[in-house]
């Protein structure tokens, strides 16, 4: 692979990219975790419910219809205002993917022309395709998923708070090994997805340089040995793809072992 690549950014370029991208839409971003979290809210009103059921069935059963429909009332507002949450974080999602998209656009056009040249035409299309495409995912995918899971643990601990603050404390004593879980993940995930993502642009210029060319690679009957060079790209790709899920079944283990 060439090494004159375009510049990566780093961890905190990149965060600090993508919170322009949405503050940019602060009032939808707004409204997505309001929803989301009202949502979430919601949903964890359904045990209590059920708590409250018990205690009335043990007393006689005479509020049952009431709180089966509390219970009913709860479980549907709950997955209604997660929709609403997911449906405005997709919508911010495209917003962002097309914010980031036209600055990566107008980052590469304020590049040296040499420079560009140098990198590939391989490297400048996943940047604007499959690396914009990624940050679309972590908004539209990963962002509601982990902003659920969030809030949901948020209050949970509130409400095991509520109930008897040793609950909750012995809640926390999960956390340190979820931090060194997370942070395990993160040193050993960096280095994979940025080298895949290296490999998908040097098979992308691989596959321009053939198409390009395809009358000088015909001429010259080379065309073997330019579908061997992408495919080394692709099997390079299938394996550090093993690679990253390798690493986020590790990361798994370490949280479900912190749950134990």
């Amino acid at each position: 692979m060439s090494d004159e690549k375009l510049p990566i950014a780093t961890r905190a370029e990149t965060a600090r990219g993508l919170s322009t991208a949405l503050g940019k839409e602060r009032v939808l971003l707004v409204f997505a975790l309001l929803a989301l979290c009202a949502g979430v809210g919601a949903a964890l009103l359904a045990p209590w419910i059920i708590g409250a059921i018990v205690d009335d069935i043990v007393d006689g059963g005479r509020s049952l219809l009431p709180y089966g429909i509390a219970l009913a009332g709860s479980v549907v507002l709950g997955a209604v205002l997660t929709w609403v949450g997911r449906v405005l974080l997709a919508r911010l999602g495209q917003r962002t993917i097309r914010e980031v998209r036209e600055a990566a656009f107008r980052s590469a056009l304020a590049q040296p022309t040499a420079r560009i040249e140098a990198a590939g035409t391989g490297d400048l299309v996943a940047r604007l395709s499959g690396d914009v495409r990624a940050v679309g995912q972590v908004v539209e995918e990963a962002l509601p998923a982990f902003l659920s899971a969030l809030f949901g643990v948020a209050l949970s601990l509130v409400g095991m708070g509520l109930l008897d603050g040793r609950f909750a404390l012995a809640a926390l004593l999960a956390a340190p090994l979820q931090y060194f879980a997370l942070r395990r993940f993160l040193r050993r995930s960096a280095p994979v997805y940025r080298a895949h993502r290296a490999v998908v642009a040097e098979r992308g210029q691989r596959t321009i340089e053939a198409v390009r060319g395809v009358d000088t690679v015909l001429a010259l009957r080379a065309e073997e040995q330019h579908l061997a060079r992408i495919a080394e790209a692709s099997r390079q790709g299938i394996d550090l793809e093993v690679q990253a899920t390798s690493v986020r079944n590790d990361f798994n283990v370490f949280l479900n072992l912190a749950e134990l």
